[in-house]
């Protein structure tokens, strides 16, 4: 599933995948999802950003050094990955402005 995913985002232009836990892990609570709301509040633009945040304010994400969708699964901790280049923006905002 991992290499098929990677493969998609590989051949797309501006594709960027993450997830809260790796293939054998639940996610804990609201605790990833909270933290991409928080950075879209801070304005973090960059997809990147969105997950570094994310996995910052985790507290149930393992904070060491593992490769993506990998990490040794031991409750209650998350190892949240991403997978891609996130150094583009997620969104565009377009502003008209009639007068």
């Amino acid at each position: 599933m991992l290499a098929a995913s990677e493969s998609a985002i590989d051949s797309a232009d501006y594709a960027y995948g993450i997830a809260a836990t790796n293939q054998y892990e639940q996610s804990i609570n609201y605790a990833f999802a909270e933290g991409i709301r928080i950075a879209l509040e801070a304005g973090r633009p960059l997809a990147s950003e969105l997950f570094a945040t994310a996995k910052d304010k985790d507290q149930f994400a393992f904070k060491g050094a593992y490769e993506p969708n990998a990490g040794e699964p031991k409750y209650p901790w998350e190892h949240p990955w991403a997978y891609g280049d996130g150094a583009f923006q997620y969104f565009r905002v377009m502003i008209l402005l009639i007068l």
